[in-house]
């Protein structure tokens, strides 16, 4: 219920731009406040994820992938990555991410970096290496 009454309150102020910042007054933990300036998309402080619920069209482990992928980007605030079952709907839904990984079948992956294919047919055990040596890479 804190979470929800501090972002109704501190919000729509936020992304008005009426203010740049929670007020150390209004008694938030350091994590709310966080939140809801990462939310508000006026400070970032971890990465963001994009992930499709997978369908019959995936044909690997997504879950497992993605925690893997979370687990071993966590530390590169505001990035934005996605991880996604297949290319039907995958390269869509994943338009605003820096970087993406999206299954292609076959236990093949393709990389993506802002929107366009970098990386292609990289087998599903290479890619998350090779999604983190390109994102190093800048």
């Amino acid at each position: 219920a804190a979470m929800l009454d501090a972002a109704i309150e501190w919000g729509p102020k936020l992304l008005k731009r009426e203010i740049d910042e929670i007020p150390a007054e209004a008694g938030l933990s350091e994590y709310l406040r966080d939140e809801i300036m990462q939310a508000a998309r006026r400070r970032f402080y971890k990465p963001e994820y994009i992930a499709c619920p997978g369908c019959g069209r995936t044909m690997y482990d997504l879950q497992s992938t993605f925690e893997e992928v979370q687990r071993r980007t966590a530390h590169l605030k505001g990035m934005v990555i996605a991880v996604m079952g297949c290319i039907v709907n995958g390269p869509g839904e994943m338009a605003d991410a820096d970087w993406g990984y999206v299954g292609e079948g076959g236990g093949r992956v393709t990389i993506y970096r802002r929107g366009e294919p970098v990386l292609r047919h990289i087998p599903d055990t290479e890619a998350i290496d090779r999604l983190l040596e390109l994102i190093e890479k800048g």
